[in-house]
């Protein structure tokens, strides 16, 4: 009901300039009314536009946080965790709530200064002509129509990928929707939206960190894993996110319309800095902890870089779970281990047969001529029995002792 009244409330705002106008040209004549009426008109106009001195601390930190995030968090932070390693999560966390702070504080010095301005572009204007005004607005149109498409795409890339179907549909939903309120109801209608916005994202961020604490079991280790010289600090994309990312992200919010509008909707220069360093430290948490989700998939082992999409890497650490479960569920039973193969026979020369009528008769010949042989040398120390000589001449042609009984 509060939306509804709101909204009605915007809409009557929007139509009083039209209205007035049109009591003017019918009343034939100009004078004190008409003016007030054209000045009626003229703050009805910007605050559709702008909502000039309308938002307390709160609803400007909600409204500066569901502004900072965007369809691009579910995908960005844990695909850039991966890429370029803790170092990289740090940095994009960072990067993405400290700008934040630089326009809460510039932003009352402008407004202070040129009061009648009500966007980048008309303080460019006043401050340095037309020329920059026009480089200005050339800038930031880029600048939103770059974040309005990567927006989309997002969504259309999570429907098609996760969900299932066309991704078009949902962007055309999605597009004509958020069209459609906001030039109803200007840009109060959009920051009442952005609340509905934060508080759905708190409620996401609290279900996946729950989630996580309570199913993630996987072993972590010390070394990070087959991918743990990339999740490292040692990481080249990790290292040069800690210039790239903070210039990068501080220019895209200060060429945004969509931050310098929440200035100007400020009741007062206290409770825009409150309100900007609440949403910049939820910012900050939200992006890291979407990242480190990302960070633990591939920690755990549950990222392939060659077969997984770079957009689902923060669901690999959803499906974990269920992954083991199932695997769990088709192994076949617990059966003792196989009994271990038999050791391989050792390679050994082959014993010639010999028949054992030769045999006796080849040993009695040697044992004769080793007797005779020892005799005439004198020698008393050779075996002269039978017994031991056919056992010294089966050690001395490596044969069997039973061949010679």
């Amino acid at each position: 009901m509060v939306c509804v009244r709101r909204v009605r409330a915007c809409t009557q705002l929007f139509y009083t300039k039209r209205l007035k106008r049109e009591g003017g040209r019918e009343g034939g004549r100009e004078g004190p009314e008409t003016a007030r009426g054209s000045a009626g008109a003229l703050r009805d106009a910007e605050t559709f536009v702008t909502a000039r001195g309308s938002q307390g601390t709160w609803r400007l930190a909600w409204s500066f946080f569901a502004g900072s995030l965007g369809a691009w968090a579910i995908t960005g932070p844990a695909a850039y965790a991966v890429h370029a390693g803790i170092l990289g999560c740090s940095a994009y966390a960072l990067s993405c709530g400290l700008p934040t702070l630089f326009v809460v504080h510039f932003g009352p010095h402008v407004q202070a200064a040129w009061p009648s301005a009500g966007s980048l572009a008309e303080f460019a204007e006043l401050r340095f002509g037309a020329r920059a005004k026009g480089v200005v607005l050339g800038i930031t149109m880029l600048n939103m129509c770059v974040g309005l498409l990567a927006e989309l795409t997002t969504i259309g890339a999570l429907f098609r990928d996760f969900v299932g179907g066309g991704a078009l549909p949902m962007i055309l939903v999605s597009a004509l929707l958020a069209t459609c309120y906001t030039a109803y109801g200007g840009l109060l209608v959009s920051i009442v939206t952005d609340q509905l916005q934060a508080l759905f994202s708190l409620v996401l961020i609290l279900a996946v960190t729950v989630y996580t604490a309570a199913t993630f079991r996987r072993s972590l280790p010390g070394d990070l894993g087959p991918m743990g010289q990339q999740l490292g600090p040692g990481n080249a994309y990790g290292i040069s996110s800690l210039f790239v990312m903070p210039v990068c992200l501080l220019a895209s919010t200060v060429f945004s319309q969509a931050v310098w509008q929440r200035v100007w909707a400020a009741q007062s220069a206290m409770e825009l800095r409150l309100g900007g360093t609440v949403a910049c430290v939820a910012v900050v948490l939200t992006v890291f902890l979407f990242g480190m989700a990302g960070f633990l998939a591939a920690w755990g082992g549950l990222i392939n870089p060659a077969r997984d999409d770079p957009n689902l890497y923060l669901f690999q650490l959803f499906k974990s779970h269920e992954t083991d479960r199932a695997q769990v569920r088709s192994s076949p039973p617990c059966l003792p281990p196989p009994p271990p193969p038999p050791p391989l026979p050792v390679a050994r020369a082959p014993l010639r047969m010999i028949p054992c009528a030769c045999v006796h008769a080849h040993a009695r010949a040697c044992m004769r001529t080793r007797v005779r042989a020892c005799v005439r040398a004198g020698c008393s120390s050779q075996p002269h029995s039978a017994t031991r000589a056919r056992a010294a001449h089966a050690q001395a042609h490596a044969l069997p002792s039973f061949y010679f009984t």
